[in-house]
């Protein structure tokens, strides 16, 4: 399987939550920046350790080696 980058236009994450209520980490890029980093999604808003996100493209985290 591909894991290919979701625009946020086209959808955002169904599932956002574990099954203990935990935020599910994502993979996504932002407006300016150059690399992509982890973010969480709750429902209403992108986020990190550093407040509200511009998100432009996500995808789940592919699976640890």
């Amino acid at each position: 399987m591909v894991d290919m980058w979701i625009r946020v236009e086209d959808g955002l994450p169904e599932v956002f939550r574990n099954e203990r209520g935990e935020l599910l980490p994502f993979l996504v890029s932002e407006n300016h920046s150059l690399f992509p980093h982890s973010a969480f999604y709750d429902g209403k808003a992108w986020t990190d350790d550093t407040g509200e996100l511009d998100v432009t493209h996500w995808m789940p985290l592919p699976r640890p080696p």
